[in-house]
């Protein structure tokens, strides 16, 4: 509960409550049973002199809260704006690593598909090596008994 005193501005929070405080300064509003106050003081503009007339008076605060409360509109705007930036960007950023992871599928499939590939044509390159090694064998074990037959004919 926020409760107000003139200038003084209160924040009644209870004492056994789950929030832990740091410093017996500390503002806590979480509820509870048995009510702590503190005090918070109202937001003012720095080093401003006291005005010498009420009506004086009245108008520096209004143009100190509003200076005030401008300066943590722009804050919150622009906070708001690096908020909406960082969520555009998460978003691209999203959507590039879906194209990518994407990509990467397509490539990891070609790839296992290339190697299926050449797994087959290596298998029929060692048949044909094989074969052709027999052939090799048979052609030179003819070739050498083709070799004897014309040497003993020409004796």
């Amino acid at each position: 509960m926020i409760k107000r005193n003139g200038d003084n501005v209160f924040a009644i929070a209870s004492s056994g409550n789950q929030c832990p405080a740091r410093s017996a300064a500390a503002v806590s509003l979480c509820p509870g049973a048995s009510p702590v106050v503190t005090r918070i003081p109202q937001p003012r503009a720095a080093r401003m002199p006291p005005p010498a007339d009420p009506e004086h008076n009245s108008k520096e605060a209004n143009i100190a809260l509003s200076t005030y409360v401008e300066k943590w509109k722009n804050k919150y705007e622009e906070a708001d704006r690096k908020h909406k930036a960082c969520l555009l960007k998460n978003e691209k950023a999203r959507r590039d690593a879906t194209e990518l992871q994407r990509r990467c599928n397509i490539v990891t499939e070609e790839r296992n598909h290339l190697e299926a590939e050449l797994r087959e044509r290596e298998r029929e390159l060692n048949k044909l090596r094989q074969v052709s090694e027999k052939l090799f064998a048979e052609y030179q074990q003819l070739k050498n008994q083709h070799e004897v037959d014309a040497g003993v004919m020409q004796k």
